[in-house]
């Protein structure tokens, strides 16, 4: 979980002057801005903006020239301050302050204009409202100015906009009842929440996914999530009776707040699917309403008395991690090439510690590759990979003691020490190898009991780093599997968590994760068991079995290019698949099942069981050897 560094910031007043004080935008030095103020018994509201440096804990009063109430003041990362005041003549303006210089915004004279986005490159998004025909909302984008209206709505607000142009916001349509939209290159879809009453978008990703609130029938207040394949999904922070979005950075971070069951106000962070509550220490209430593009979070707070104050929150980085890693063998369902000749071959072990390889997946090449007792109980096979790039596999090793070592080319007389004894403290387990950095050398990746995940390039201690910090991985996500599913050279990691959701980081990078398939969209009775190149074009693709027996293969890692290659009790529930590889060295992936009621091995050339073809007859292969 991300830990933040607090700054408390109150306005040049006693504490309690104003009913409402916060932040409302920090840039990217860390300069905030924000409002304090009041409502009176007429619920006539009066307000003024503020400024404050990075570090302080008392803001500057700012008002826009002329203004006798500020309603909106915020910053872009490069310290451009803009939002909407009332002015001398009872009109709501749009201003933009640039280092002191003001420039006023009314595009509907006499009436009101509010901006409602701004970045460093000077595109905006507003609204504007004329005296008849109610709200609309207008945009300027590269200097060009254009109206932004859902056909057929009475009423368009446009609240955000991403770096490839695509407007998000909400509009009243001939319903009646508001929707969320989203807008690209004059094409407008609309998005709502599931089952929803009404619904607004509220900010977008640069990756395209939006983030809104809708009301339920019921009343209830809900989050929902847009994704950029077209999934949409509710939004709740566990055991709440209230949660509402507040912002989306580029990046895809998520915030926003939920009210408990006795009613008190917390904020949350949602940063990479890892949820998690942020209450400012000693608050009783804590509202967070915006995040930075480097994760630097801002809002409000109650404190015991009563009072409220404004806060930002500095993402606190650890300092750099100690060399990693490891733990109990793994699930080896990779390709094993151990004599480079193109061929996929199957590892065996036998419970005397005898080891064997199968070229290219045939017993008649069988031979033995360490004799009894040259292995000891306590060593485990925990991974398979070309760590060196020679274009042949070598076998990964961990003692119980916690030694790492390698036997390269599958050759026990060529063993390489990778870590000694207690060097890998035991919290670090190998998940897997791949080449994350298309060096062609594979890495070994690891991962800790406190979600910590690390790389070890070309399997080397020496230049172990971490692609995730303690805590940013929730518990419920699990690795199961690494593949190269773009194509372009480098091994990305796939996980699926405990609710079905399925993700990808490309090159092993989390700041590239995206889902590919939501919550829910996966029945729980498929399961993930391999990794593979099944159809030969140079894109890993994803292996499926479901407890009835059927297979599936998601091509290139794309649910939408899910089919089945096995119906339903085409595998009996005592034939497990144990391997993949392209055994026959056409480019073609194939997978490898045994029968554990009788030892019998088939082989599914390019993992079509219409090839199937018997590579070990029943009882032929002792019980005592396994296939690692």
């Amino acid at each position: 979980m991300t830990t933040y560094t607090f700054q408390s910031i109150d306005v040049p007043a006693a504490a309690g002057t104003y009913t409402y004080v916060g932040v409302s935008g920090v840039d990217a030095s860390g300069d905030a801005v924000g409002y304090y103020g009041y409502t009176d018994g007429d619920d006539d509201s009066y307000f003024h903006g503020f400024t404050a440096a990075r570090g302080s804990s008392v803001g500057t009063t700012f008002d826009p020239p002329g203004s006798s109430n500020t309603n909106g003041v915020y910053i872009t990362a490069g310290g451009v301050i803009y939002g909407d005041y009332v002015d001398q003549y009872n009109r709501q303006d749009g201003f933009i302050d640039n280092n002191g210089s003001v420039t006023q915004y009314n595009f509907a004279p006499n009436e009101y204009t509010v901006i409602s986005y701004l970045d460093d490159s000077g595109n905006m998004l507003g609204s504007f409202y004329g005296g008849y025909g109610g709200v609309a909302s207008f945009a300027v984008i590269n200097n060009v100015y254009s109206l932004v209206d859902v056909s057929g709505s009475s009423a368009t607000s446009a609240s955000a906009m991403n770096a490839s142009g695509e407007i998000v916001g909400s509009y009243s349509g001939a319903d009646y009842y508001n929707h969320g939209f989203i807008m690209q290159n004059g094409v407008t879809t609309t998005v709502d929440g599931p089952g929803a009453y009404t619904s607004s978008l509220i900010g977008i990703s640069d990756a395209g996914m939006a983030v809104g609130n809708y009301t339920d029938p019921s009343s209830q207040s809900h989050g929902y999530v847009y994704y950029s394949n077209g999934g949409i999904s509710p939004f709740d922070v566990p055991g709440s009776s209230y949660t509402e979005i507040t912002a989306i950075n580029p990046s895809g971070e998520i915030v926003g707040n939920y009210l408990d069951g006795s009613g008190h106000l917390h904020g949350f962070t949602d940063i990479d699917g890892v949820l998690a509550t942020v209450d400012v220490p000693g608050a009783t209430d804590t509202g967070i309403g915006g995040v930075t593009g480097s994760g630097e979070i801002f809002g409000y707070y109650d404190d015991s008395q009563g009072h409220q104050h404004g806060f930002t929150g500095t993402a606190f980085v650890p300092p750099p991690p100690p060399p990693p890693p490891p733990a109990p063998p793994v699930d080896l369902l990779v390709p094993s090439d151990f004599n480079s000749d193109g061929q996929d071959d199957v590892l065996w072990r036998n419970d005397d510690g005898t080891m064997s390889v199968w070229n290219s997946g045939s017993i008649n090449s069988a031979h033995w590759i360490a004799n009894p007792g040259v292995v000891q109980s306590s060593e485990h096979v925990v991974g398979i990979g070309d760590f060196d790039g020679n274009g042949t596999s070598d076998i990964l090793w961990q003692d119980d003691d916690g030694a790492v070592f390698v036997w390269n080319a599958g050759q026990s007389g060529s063993t390489q020490t990778l870590a000694a004894a207690g060097v890998v403290p035991d919290s670090w387990k190998v998940v897997g190898t791949g080449d994350f950095d298309g060096n062609g050398k594979d890495d070994i990746l690891w991962q800790n009991t406190d979600g910590t995940v690390s790389i070890w390039d070309n399997g080397n201690i020496n230049s172990a780093h971490w692609i995730s910090n303690p805590g940013q991985v929730a518990s419920s996500w699990h690795i199961v599997g690494t593949g190269d599913f773009d194509g372009n050279g480098k091994d990305d990691i796939l996980w699926q968590n405990d609710n079905g959701s399925v993700s990808i980081w490309d090159n092993g990078n989390i700041n590239s994760a995206h889902l590919i398939a939501n919550p829910g969209e996966v029945p729980s009775s498929w399961h993930i068991v391999g990794v593979g190149d099944f159809d030969g074009n140079g894109k890993d693709d994803i292996l499926w079995q479901n407890d009835n027996g059927a297979v599936s293969i998601w091509d290139n890692g794309n649910i939408n290019a899910a089919h089945w290659v096995a119906s339903q009790g085409t595998v009996t529930s005592s034939q497990y698949i144990v391997g993949i590889g392209d055994y026959d060295g056409n480019g073609h992936d194939d997978i490898l099942l045994q029968d554990s009621s009788n030892g019998t091995l088939t082989i599914w050339d390019g993992a079509q069981p219409t090839t199937a073809h018997t590579a070990a007859a029943a009882g032929v292969v002792p019980d005592s050897w396994h296939i690692v």
